[in-house]
């Protein structure tokens, strides 16, 4: 499958559950769940509605809120049959996280429905993108028909692009919402789907506000999410500003899959990459993606001298940076430790990134406000520990000690001392063994399909995890 159109460019219900995906439905206490509490499958049945709202945050946002009764399914997970499912957002060969995670998901779809991605020829104006590029060449072949039609700034694409969702008799449109840019595209557009069809609409909020927050961000929001028949989100950060937008909003937590099979690059292993990289140092810490401020990077080049006081350490900044970099690059310079650090201020193609993750012992996380991140599941997907700062959504599949390390935000005292404590560890595989299993939440399951598709699972119970 491939290019399907255009060109590829250079009524809110009581039913709130955190979906934790494993293969098969375990005993009460079996499965290590997501939030650092134990629980098996979560889900809602059709009838769910009979269920209050509150009793089912209390499992979803176990860490966030404090409370460990949850959701478990009771019986065989509802598999839907082959569905006619489309998508709107952006897929490759676009260069963000949501483009790759819409990519995975059509792929995992694709195996057993009939999917198209909706996506754009042009996403933002030059003026509003401070990065270089929206997209890369990278050589991948879709799984799933897309077609490159929508502009941002051309309603008659949005107009277009509804049609051919009528014409097409969707079962299911999957809605990508993460910025606020967007919102009249698709007011326009999900008007147009929803006065002219009777496709569900599933709003997929990897950021329900952006980052930098507004009353704009909030007014715009409001205009868009309530065209949702119900939402999936991707951390309990999302789902805590989702609930406080729609106390009683139709919505799941589901976990991603890891992202080494987007990347699908052949590894070298780890010293091969350092020989590559040029890497003589014995220990390597990265920090990956795009460089903007709530990801505390400047808390990371403060905490640099303590840890190389105790540990001989390459630190390697790999991702475009949407701040001034010569203000990195001088801080380090006057902290001594600017012959340590590596920066890579450009997006690394898929070829090249995987020599990154090959070489690093761990990935490091410094952000500094509430936000969920691809970063976490990238790193366990190349059986990487992670040291993240204590944030809501960040946090929610890691554990202290065993999959990494957490520390307070805005701490680089605390940030070094983990960074001493990993690499001075005798032995570091059972980090490394810690991840692998932490890995099996992360896989592609029928539970997560059914999830997507639906918005729950066909049977659930409620229980205490023991």
């Amino acid at each position: 499958m491939g290019v399907l159109g255009g060109r590829a460019p250079k009524e809110h219900r009581a039913r709130v559950f955190v979906f934790l995906p494993f293969a098969t439905v375990a005993p009460a206490g079996e499965a290590q769940g997501a939030f650092g509490s134990s629980a098996n499958i979560a889900g809602s049945t059709r009838n769910a509605r009979a269920h209050r709202f509150g009793s089912g945050v209390r499992g979803v946002c176990a860490r966030a809120l404090g409370r460990r009764l949850v959701r478990v399914a009771a019986g065989p997970c509802y598999t839907p049959a082959a569905m006619k499912v489309g998508l709107i957002g952006p897929v490759h060969p676009f260069r963000s996280g949501e483009a790759q995670s819409n990519t995975m998901l059509c792929e995992n779809l694709a195996a057993r429905h009939d999917v198209t991605a909706y996506s754009f020829k042009r996403l933002y104006p030059k003026a509003l993108f401070p990065g270089r590029s929206q997209t890369y060449d990278s050589p991948k072949e879709l799984g799933f028909r897309a077609s490159f039609e929508l502009d941002s700034l051309d309603p008659t694409t949005w107009l277009r692009t509804a049609y051919r969702i009528r014409d097409a008799k969707l079962d299911v449109l999957l809605v990508t919402w993460w910025t606020i840019f967007l919102a009249p595209l698709y007011v326009v557009l999900l008007n147009a789907v929803r006065r002219t069809t009777s496709t569900r609409i599933g709003i997929l909020a990897h950021n329900v506000y952006p980052h930098e927050d507004s009353v704009l961000n909030k007014v715009l929001a409001r205009a868009v999410l309530p065209l949702g028949d119900y939402y999936i989100v991707f951390s309990s950060k999302s789902l805590h500003e989702l609930r406080r937008l729609y106390p009683d909003a139709d919505a799941s937590v589901l976990i991603e899959t890891t992202y080494d099979r987007h990347f699908r690059q052949e590894r070298s292993g780890q010293a091969a990459a350092r020989k590559k990289l040029g890497i003589e140092e014995p220990h390597v810490a990265l920090f990956f993606g795009l460089v903007r401020p709530y990801k505390g990077l400047k808390y990371l080049i403060e905490a640099m001298p303590a840890a190389l006081r105790a540990a001989d350490i390459r630190f390697l900044v790999v991702g475009e940076f949407w701040e001034d970099r010569r203000l990195f690059e001088r801080r380090a310079e006057e902290l001594g430790v600017r012959h340590k650090l590596t920066i890579v201020d450009r997006f690394v193609p898929d070829e090249e990134a995987v020599d990154y993750f090959d070489a690093t012992d761990v990935f490091v996380l410094p952000y500094v406000g509430e936000t969920g991140s691809a970063v976490v599941p990238l790193a366990y997907g190349y059986d990487r520990p992670v040291i993240v700062s204590n944030v809501l959504g960040l946090t929610d599949f890691v554990d202290d000690g065993e999959t990494g390390f957490v520390v307070p935000p805005q701490n680089p005292s605390a940030l070094a001392d983990a960074l001493v404590r990993f690499f001075s560890s005798a032995d570091k595989t059972e980090f490394f063994r810690k991840v692998a299993e932490k890995r099996r939440i992360f896989e592609w399951t029928p539970e997560k399909e059914a999830i997507v598709l639906n918005g729950r699972v066909e049977e659930t119970r409620e229980a205490t995890p023991v």
